[in-house]
């Protein structure tokens, strides 16, 4: 019997634009003009040498690390270190807001009925639990959730197993009394899955197969025999 359901935040709860084009924004904002496939280039090869970076443990996944991280996108962008180091800083400052983050219509009606069916919610993000804490308190939806974690607060990204360990005692039950609800099929689906818990894609654009247990939207969580088919 399902006692916890764990949300992904990102293309589940809210929509968003992305990542690179957030970064384009606050360049924009700025005065610079630079195109979404320098930005691709510059992200993938800093989030790489980011990633090399953690394992030796010179930095974190953390705020101070998010801002090394940025200081390498922008100077693959072309900008000198102080240029760099000032962009960072606003980019660390502004991410939240310039994620232009909208709930889906349906996602306080269902999280107002799941909490009071007795669920307990909570909330698993590939990206900074606390920008997501501040979108979740500014659209009045942060006191649906018993907690909320994301790679700046585990140190360990998705599909890591020990993220969803850490989910997994958080919720204090049983993996398999465990729902997970995303719209990655790596992250949301086969991950949570490998670790022991039941999961459904969020699939809003109809991307994925018929062989998974997949939603479109949030609604069926309204009916407590959906919720009783895992």
């Amino acid at each position: 019997m399902i006692k916890v359901i764990v949300f992904d935040a990102q293309g589940t709860l809210f929509s968003s634009i992305s990542k690179n084009e957030k970064i384009r924004n606050v360049l924009k904002d700025q005065g610079y003009d630079k195109s979404i496939a320098e930005i691709d280039d510059a992200f993938a090869m800093s989030r790489r040498i980011a990633i090399m970076l953690r394992s030796k443990g010179i930095i974190k996944l953390d705020e101070a690390g998010y801002l090394i991280e940025n200081e390498i996108r922008f100077m693959l962008l072309g900008f000198n270190d102080e240029q760099a180091e000032a962009l960072a800083k606003i980019m660390n400052e502004k991410w939240t807001d310039a994620s232009n983050r909208k709930p889906y219509p349906e996602v306080m009606e269902v999280l107002e009925h799941l909490q009071a069916s007795g669920f307990r919610l909570g909330l698993l993000t590939a990206g900074a639990a606390t920008s997501y804490t501040k979108t979740l308190e500014k659209e009045g939806l942060l006191k649906y959730f018993a907690f909320v974690f994301g790679e700046d607060t585990t140190n360990i990204p998705k599909p890591d197993p020990k993220a969803y360990k850490r989910v997994i005692k958080e919720s204090k039950c049983g993996a398999d009394e465990i729902l997970f609800v995303g719209d990655d099929l790596i992250n949301d689906y086969e991950g949570p899955r490998k670790s022991g818990m039941k999961a459904v894609l969020v699939d809003r654009n109809n991307e994925f197969g018929n062989d998974i247990a997949k939603i479109s939207d949030l609604k069926p969580f309204m009916s407590d025999s959906f919720i009783k088919s895992f």
